[in-house]
């Protein structure tokens, strides 16, 4: 049976990971044949998994900015995603007659907007002014018409930004409503980014956006091909094998967010790489996530939240 009898006891499999102390992942993952680590945090576009709404959210951002007719959106909680799908976006947009930076918006006011974005493009300004970094960066954006050639600002973190700011950016992708775009622009945020675009005075740059996808969480499904589509880019051949009850509650604990679901794996192989299991499942997989709850590497819950899905996986 699953649940708090059942746990042999997180200490006791720490205890037996200090044997390890000093290995790589891939001592862990050596007995179950892996080229490289599945689960690895840091955004790779090899390990790219378009799922039905990631690949709905690149088509129509990616169409959007082609036709730079207004600003682009993205939005989502942390971890669904969003970084990887603007790096793969970039990728296939690259090309010598657009150039792109990547801004990561920390309460920014107007002024060290101006300032930053100045600084993505490698702009120089002769005066710290506000009015002369504008002018310097409309100069840029006029040679680049001239050229033929595009500019793409990309604004991570979109929802910190101030109403100022976010009504600055409006202003910068220029033009009337049809009109070609004079910087194109992509908000990326949180869903607190929606909230904001409510707000009364920033109703110029609501009208200004032509195009908002939205990468939710992924259900138990899409949790399953994610996994499995990690592991078969590593060099999986089916060893260790993860139940379906596995998936499900992988699924549940890490609420279906990509970045959790790493997390979650990750060490679920650990677990299983110490002893050389050649399978997984659902006690593992509570395991490993109370292990990460206690020390506050993963989602939090209580035991008691999970009693009908554990009596149901019993």
């Amino acid at each position: 049976t699953l649940g708090p009898a059942a746990d042999h006891g997180a200490g006791a499999r720490r205890s037996d990971m200090t044997a390890w102390e000093g290995c790589s992942m891939n001592d862990f993952y050596s007995g179950y044949g892996f080229q490289t680590e599945p689960f690895r945090l840091t955004p790779d576009p090899g390990f790219r998994f378009a799922h039905a709404a990631y690949a709905q959210a690149a088509e129509a951002l990616q169409r959007a900015l082609v036709e730079r007719k207004g600003i682009a959106m993205l939005t989502g909680k942390p971890g669904t995603g969003k970084t990887t799908l603007v790096g793969d976006l970039l990728n296939r947009m690259a090309s010598g007659r657009m150039k792109s930076a990547v801004l990561t918006s920390t309460q920014l006011g107007t002024d060290d907007l101006l300032r930053m974005i100045a600084q993505a493009f490698d702009l120089h300004s002769r005066s710290g002014d506000s009015a002369a970094i504008r002018a310097v960066i409309d100069q840029f954006l006029q040679r680049q018409a001239q050229a033929g050639q595009s500019a793409l600002l990309v604004v991570d973190e979109a929802q910190n930004l101030s109403v100022d700011a976010l009504d600055t950016l409006c202003l910068l992708n220029g033009g009337d409503d049809g009109d070609q775009a004079a910087l194109d622009i992509l908000l990326v945020g949180q869903d607190q980014l929606l909230e904001k675009l409510r707000l009364p005075e920033l109703k110029a740059l609501s009208r200004r956006i032509v195009e908002a996808a939205h990468l939710g969480t992924l259900d138990t499904d899409d949790t399953r091909a994610y996994i499995e589509h990690r592991l078969t880019h590593a060099g999986w051949q089916g060893r260790p094998r993860l139940t379906a009850e596995a998936y499900q509650l992988i699924q549940l604990l890490s609420r279906g967010l990509p970045r959790y679901i790493n997390k979650l794996c990750a060490r679920l192989l650990v677990h299983g790489g110490i002893d050389g299991r050649a399978e997984l499942n659902a006690q593992d997989v509570l395991t490993v996530g109370r292990e990460m709850r206690d020390e506050l590497l993963g989602p939090q819950f209580a035991d008691s939240d999970l009693d009908s899905v554990l009596t149901d996986l019993a």
